[in-house]
C-alpha cells in the first residue's frame, strides 16, 4: 500500500519529524497551537539529561577510545580542564582539531596502558544497565590506579569500597596497593593480618612489602614474636609504623574533596596537565599530587 502523498513527508528533504507526520496522520492530534494562532509553546532543555558532550579520541598505547566527554569532565578537574583549554585548529573541520578524528587523536603518555584506560571507562561508562559496575578485581585495580591519578574522587572510593568488600585482595596486596594509592586502612588491615596468621611470611612475600620501606619485613617479624609471647596488641601496628601511617593520611586528605586547585601549563611538544593539592601535596615517589597527566601532539 502506497503512502499518501498529502500526509507523509521525507525528513531528509522536508525537515519535518516523524512527530511532525503522526501529527497530520492522526485526526486531533495536529498542533492546536499554530493553527489556531496562538504562541508556540516555548520548548526547555531538561536541567539534567540535556547533556552537552563531544565525543573524543584518545589513543593508549596502539588502541584508539572514542567516548563522550561529559563524565570525564563532571567527574575529574583534570580532564574538565584539559577540555576547557583553547583548541589549536578549525572547529568546522574536525580533522584539524585534536582530539575530534581519528586521524588526529588525544594521545596519552606511554606511562599509561590501554587496558587501565579500558577499565576506568568500563566504569564511567556501562554499557548495559546495571545497578553495580561489574568489573573484575585487575580491573578495579586499574580504576583505583587512574582515578587517583586523575582525582576522580567519586570513582576512586567505588573503587576502593568494591575491592574492599569483596575480599580479593591478599595481605600483601592491601600493604602495597595502600602505599601505593595512599589508603592507610588497606595497610594497617594488611598488617595485622600478617601479624596475626599462622603461616610465616615468605621471602617472596618480604621482598613485596620491602620494595620501598626496608625494614617492614623486619618489624612484622618481631611483632610476630610479640603476639606469640602474648606481649601484642593491634595498636602495636599505630606506634610501630605511626610516621609512614600519618604521611599517607595526610595524602588521603587530598583525596576527600574534589575542590583542588589545578594548574595547566602548556608546553612544546607535550601539552602538560598538573594537578596540584596545595595544601597536601603529595610526595612523587607515589607518583600521585603534583602529577601531569600529559598528551602528545600529533604532527
Amino acid at each position: 500500500m502506497e503512502r499518501d502523498e498529502k500526509t507523509y513527508h521525507d525528513p531528509e528533504t522536508t525537515g519535518l519529524s516523524v512527530a511532525d507526520d503522526l501529527a497530520e496522520a492522526v485526526p486531533g492530534e495536529a498542533n492546536s497551537s499554530s493553527s489556531k494562532g496562538k504562541t508556540p509553546e516555548v520548548i526547555e532543555r531538561d536541567s539534567t539529561y540535556f547533556i552537552e558532550s563531544l565525543f573524543m579520541v584518545f589513543q593508549v598505547q596502539n588502541c584508539l577510545f572514542r567516548v563522550p566527554t561529559y563524565l570525564l569532565s563532571a567527574e575529574s578537574q583534570v580532564f574538565s580542564g584539559m577540555f576547557h583549554l583553547p583548541q589549536a585548529g578549525d572547529l568546522d573541520n574536525p580533522d584539524n582539531v585534536e582530539g575530534l578524528s581519528v586521524t588526529k587523536p588525544i594521545i596519552l603518555p606511554n606511562e599509561y596502558l590501554k587496558e587501565d584506560f579500558r577499565s576506568l571507562l568500563k566504569a564511567l561508562y556501562p554499557l548495559s544497565f546495571n545497578i553495580t559496575v561489574d568489573l573484575s578485581k585487575s580491573e578495579w585495580i586499574s580504576v583505583l590506579k587512574l582515578s587517583t591519578m586523575w582525582y576522580f574522587i567519586k570513582l576512586r572510593n567505588a573503587a576502593i569500597s568494591e575491592l574492599a568488600h569483596s575480599g580479593v585482595l591478599d595481605s600483601i596486596e592491601m600493604v602495597t596497593l595502600g602505599r601505593k594509592y595512599r589508603i592507610s586502612s588497606w595497610i594497617t588491615g594488611g598488617f595485622v593480618r600478617l601479624i596475626e596468621r599462622y603461616d610465616s611470611i615468605t621471602d617472596d612475600e618480604a621482598i613485596d612489602i620491602d620494595s620501598t620501606y626496608v625494614t617492614t619485613a623486619y618489624k612484622l617479624y618481631r611483632m610476630r614474636e610479640d603476639r606469640i609471647k602474648n606481649r601484642w596488641n593491634v595498636s602495636d601496628v599505630e606506634v610501630v609504623f605511626g610516621p609512614e601511617l600519618q604521611a599517607i593520611r595526610q595524602d588521603e586528605e587530598g583525596y576527600k574533596t574534589p575542590e583542588l586547585e589545578i594548574e595547566f601549563r602548556p608546553e612544546t611538544p607535550q601539552l602538560e596537565i598538573e594537578v596540584q593539592a596545595e595544601a597536601n601535596p603529595l610526595p612523587e615517589p607515589t607518583a600521585i599530587g603534583r602529577k601531569s597527566v600529559g598528551y602528545k601532539r600529533r604532527k
